[in-house]
């Protein structure tokens, strides 16, 4: 997937739009990068999100429940991003101890504060930080599975989030569309075909055919399903966890 820079998507939309002999202007150049954003921005919400995903990590700290949002650095044609999770689209927590991985439940009833001793974290919750549950008994790897954030956009240097190219269609659709050119729509055509194909193609094989079948707890299609793993002690009067 391409992923220019700011500067890149802002010339290749003065060409197709015919301004390339207005960048020195201010207000043009303040114009493209309203555009480019705004098509980048619907793109986000439009695009698959197995294309977005990645996998961040951190480390638990001894006693410590809050926790900033890890980074994922990336490098594209040299420069290095450092990529932030989205909230709102987070897959999966899982927390590694030694060779095995576990589940961690997403949200904390505040009844488990009761329980304050220290064990392995076995329940996650993201807010402004990230807080795990119980407070960490050792060095714990908490592995997240989320899509990537709309990266900042602004600078000449910032790179896009989501196809470049797809940007520029929506972009250029979008700009020709204010000046009422005919081949506006023709330009919006392309951009959301070719949205719709990848995001097709992203399911592969896979279809979902309703079965008359009752998932239960040892179903080997249930997502309960994994492999036993030993669960924490309770302790104290407090069962929802």
């Amino acid at each position: 997937m391409r992923q220019p820079k700011l500067i890149e998507l802002m010339d290749d939309l003065a060409t197709a739009c015919n301004m390339a002999d207005q960048m020195e202007a201010e207000g043009t150049l303040k114009t493209l990068a309203f555009h480019l954003r705004t098509a980048q921005n619907f793109l986000y919400e439009k695009t698959s999100w197995r294309r977005l995903v990645r996998t961040f990590q951190f480390n638990t700290v001894l006693g410590q429940r809050f926790y900033d949002y890890p980074t994922l650095p990336i490098v594209i044609q040299g420069q290095t991003i450092n990529d932030t999770p989205n909230p709102r689209r987070i897959l999966q927590w899982t927390l590694q101890r030694g060779s095995a991985r576990y589940p961690v439940k997403d949200g904390i009833n505040q009844l488990l504060y009761n329980n304050t001793s220290q064990q392995q974290p076995y329940r996650i919750e993201p807010r402004e930080q990230i807080e795990v549950f119980p407070e960490p008994d050792n060095v714990y790897t908490v592995y997240m599975e989320a899509c990537i954030d709309l990266r900042p956009f602004r600078d000449q240097d910032d790179r896009a989030t989501c196809d470049g190219n797809l940007i520029l269609l929506l972009a250029t659709a979008s700009l020709k569309g204010n000046w009422n050119q005919v081949d506006a729509g023709a330009y919006a055509q392309q951009a959301i075909s070719i949205l719709r194909t990848q995001n097709a193609n992203d399911h592969g094989k896979q279809r979902y055919i309703p079965g008359t079948g009752i998932l239960t707890p040892t179903s080997p299609i249930s997502p309960e399903a994994v492999a036993p793993w030993p669960e924490p002690e309770h302790t104290g009067n407090w069962s929802d966890w």
